[in-house]
């Protein structure tokens, strides 16, 4: 019996004093020849464990990746491991000789064509990848073959491709090919949980123009490229496992097969976020230990909206409280450098503090300032001051009269909580139902108004679908092209379009921004409670004298809010009243 060997068969019928020579010349151009020979000396180096070990050793070939991210792998039970194939080949090696120091029980669903290697046959389910009836109907025992693996609480690695990675020219980009929804289809039938990866990495320059030339001669350099691959080290992203249960709500194979392609597309290295302020100021010193408690003693007790244990929120303007506004601006800038923002000064005071209402929570039992919030009475200022005097005519162009034909309303603004007081959810809910005792006492604002602040810590590509997002199903009618901001919203990453039409509602994008960025963050918290109070987005804007934040500009008419909500901030009472002097009927 012949021993195995990776070079091209003389094909049926193929003879002649030629065909030797022609033979052989192939296998020198295409690099199977040198390959074989790799595969030949691990062979011989074989003597004892996995061969793939071996193989990897003798290609000088390794994955790098978080063993903590490893470590989060399931170890029983149905799971499927779906990569991207930027190499074509060593990658499905190397993963699996990493994921089977955490899934010994891992098979790779592969080409047919590495049946040729005897030696990884334990390791493989083989399949056929290339497109037709022929193809479907060689497949069909082997796809049952995966099911019946993963339904026994085996752990199976899919490139869902079926084709290496290359260039596309009108996404000007180098990715996978359209994914084949057969993964959907053995997740479905399986209820495997879904662990997406992605390796970092392309074949050379000259295979992506081979491959715009011809998919045949990018298909016969593939060896060529997987020699290049010795000695190199692959850079490999784990991200977190995905329960099965989690894709039931797309509705076909086509849809969930597309929310894990850029599941795994998010997992790409990405450029470190833009640091804050380069010559920023040092922040002001606090004030002396006595200062501020004694001013808060001093107010009316009017200013005193509500209290809640050792808080209370107070409602002041700028002239009462000058200790206060000096703190009020110290701790915004200090909270705001800390999420990647500020205005890089010593304080973060502006023109408009000074006409500005200051809705603050103070900690009675630590004699400090808790958070804060700016509000303006729209109408009044616009009285008073014309645009000019409201913040958001600095960030955002207003068609003439737009603001006017609002109505009552309010504008809302650089709101913060304290960094050590952030881990409590109580120290905002009560700043919001600070808001809610004023709007109970002047009942005809109905409308918020004000920026909503997407850090610079977020990735490109998640605040692109967040902007996209938001701007596709949140968007106000009834005011569009009346505001313009300096950004439009546009997609940053591969496949971006296509699952960017399966995000129809907020659960959806949080979950997508949470798997693209680095420490799982999901959507901002105010973007995410106004959202909950049925805001719609008018403009964008990145606001270069703060960090560079991406800033929605979002407005609240509270006669569409939830009544449940309303009641949550503005107490049962005052929501009744609310509601019933703007003819709504309380839900129950």
């Amino acid at each position: 019996m012949p021993e195995p060997a990776l070079l091209l068969p003389r094909p049926p019928g193929f003879a002649g004093l030629l065909a030797q020579p022609l033979l052989v010349a192939a296998n020198r151009l295409t690099g199977l020849s040198r390959l074989n020979g790799l595969y030949q000396q691990a062979r011989r180096a074989q003597v004892q464990g996995d061969f793939l070990d071996t193989a990897l050793a003798t290609l000088g070939v390794r994955c790098d990746l978080d063993p903590q991210r490893l470590a989060q792998v399931p170890d029983t039970g149905p799971l499927v491991v779906v990569a991207n194939h930027p190499f074509g080949g060593v990658e499905g090696m190397a993963l699996a000789q990493a994921l089977r120091r955490r899934r010994p029980d891992l098979r790779i669903l592969a080409n047919h064509l590495l049946g040729r290697v005897p030696e990884l046959d334990p390791l493989m389910i083989h399949v056929d990848p290339f497109a037709g009836a022929a193809a479907a109907r060689r497949n069909h025992a082997p796809l049952r073959q995966a099911l019946a693996w993963l339904k026994g609480g085996g752990a199976l690695l899919v490139f869902p491709a079926g084709a290496v990675s290359h260039l596309h020219l009108r996404a000007r980009a180098v990715t996978d090919p359209p994914w084949q929804p057969t993964v959907s289809w053995l997740v479905r039938r399986s209820a495997a949980a879904v662990l997406p990866v992605f390796v970092a990495g392309r074949n050379s320059a000259s295979f992506q123009l081979a491959g715009l030339v011809s998919p045949l001669l990018r298909t016969a350099l593939l060896v060529r490229e997987l020699l290049r691959s010795q000695r190199r080290v692959l850079r490999v992203e784990l991200g977190r496992p995905i329960r099965a249960q989690e894709l039931e709500r797309l509705s076909d194979d086509a849809q969930r097969t597309a929310w894990l392609r850029l599941k795994v597309y998010a997992l790409a290295p990405r450029p470190a976020a833009k640091p804050g302020p380069v010559r920023a100021a040092a922040v002001c010193t606090g004030p002396q230990s006595q200062a501020l408690p004694a001013e808060v003693a001093a107010l009316p007790a009017d200013a005193r909206l509500l209290g809640h244990c050792d808080f209370a929120v107070y409602l002041t303007c700028a002239a009462q409280i000058p200790g206060v506004l000096q703190e009020i601006g110290r701790q915004r800038e200090l909270t705001f450098r800390a999420a990647g923002e500020g205005t890089g000064k010593a304080l973060d005071l502006d023109e408009f503090d000074q006409h500005y209402l200051h809705l603050w929570l103070w900690d009675h039992a630590q004699g400090r300032l808790v958070g804060a919030y700016r509000l303006a009475p729209i109408d009044r200022v616009l009285a008073e001051r014309g645009e000019r005097g409201l913040y958001v005519a600095s960030l955002f162009r207003f068609r003439r009269g737009a603001l006017r034909a609002l109505g009552p309303a309010l504008e809302l603004g650089r709101s913060f909580v304290a960094c050590d007081y952030q881990r409590d959810f109580q120290p905002l809910l009560l700043l919001w139902q600070g808001i809610g005792r004023y709007l109970v006492a002047n009942p005809q604002y109905t409308k918020l108004l004000g920026p909503v602040s997407i850090a610079r810590t977020y990735s490109d590509q998640s605040r692109g679908l967040m902007a996209h997002y938001l701007s596709r199903y949140c968007a106000s009618a009834q005011l569009a092209g009346a505001v313009r901001g300096n950004y439009r919203p546009r997609l940053q990453g591969p496949g971006d379009a296509t699952v960017a039409r399966l995000l129809h509602d907020v659960d959806a994008v949080a979950s997508l921004v949470s798997a693209i960025e680095d420490d799982g963050k999901g959507l901002p918290v105010l973007l995410r409670h106004y959202l909950k109070l049925n805001g719609e987005v008018l403009a964008w804007n990145v606001d270069r004298a703060f960090g560079d934040v991406l800033d929605a500009l979002l407005l609240v008419d509270l006669r569409r809010t939830d009544p449940r909500l309303l009641r949550r901030y503005l107490g049962a009472e005052g929501a009744a009243q609310f509601l019933s002097r703007h003819t709504l009927s309380v839900a129950a």
